[in-house]
């Protein structure tokens, strides 16, 4: 999930649909729905980085423009914190769940809203598992990353967190779009097979 070539193309995609807004290539639903679109791939992204390496850049825009072909000083962004990570992956899902359809129409197998929100459940409820139980698996506090918060979380962030999973899992609940498969089943031979 180190792949910030994937994230140059979503932050790139970014750019280039906002141009296309404002040159009146395109609408603004248009500009919305892909923008979401990018959205909810740069969060998969950094879902998948931040479990493996705890805080990571944040990297929200092409950085083209910042080769100098010297020094190159503008393409060095510093870590974040994992803390400040997992926030970042949250914010994305549920910016991309707040643009993104309910259904697609068009036959495709694209990013729905309900696909970011149940994401969004599966990361929060990932963050908060590593913030409640950080002290059982705990990394040598003398490790620089943990003191610098990069590879470190406390137990006070979990109960945010669930809530955050609770809610996004509600949110889908409740649209009553959805349900348990054979959640009732008539026999027990129904439920085994189920």
């Amino acid at each position: 999930f180190w792949n910030y070539t994937t994230m140059r193309s979503a932050n790139q995609l970014i750019k280039i649909v906002g141009e296309a807004y404002e040159n009146g290539d395109i609408n603004e639903t248009l500009r919305d729905l892909y923008i979401a679109e990018a959205r909810f791939v740069r969060a998969y992204y950094y879902f998948g980085m931040v479990k493996q390496y705890g805080g990571v850049p944040i990297v929200t825009e092409p950085l083209d423009d910042k080769y100098d072909g010297k020094e190159n000083a503008g393409l060095y962004i510093p870590r974040s914190t994992e803390k400040e990570t997992w926030d970042f992956v949250l914010s994305e899902f549920q910016a991309a769940a707040d643009a993104l359809p309910e259904v697609r129409t068009d036959g495709s197998y694209r990013a729905n809203k309900w696909a970011a929100l149940g994401l969004k459940s599966r990361a929060a409820l990932y963050a908060a598992s590593v913030s409640k139980y950080w002290k059982d698996a705990e990394i040598a506090s003398s490790y620089e990353p943990v003191q610098k918060g990069l590879s470190y979380m406390e137990a006070s962030y979990a109960a945010d967190y669930y809530q955050q999973c609770i809610d996004a899992s509600l949110e889908i609940i409740n649209s009553g779009k959805f349900s348990l498969y054979n959640a009732e089943p008539s026999t027990l031979a129904d439920a085994i097979t189920g």
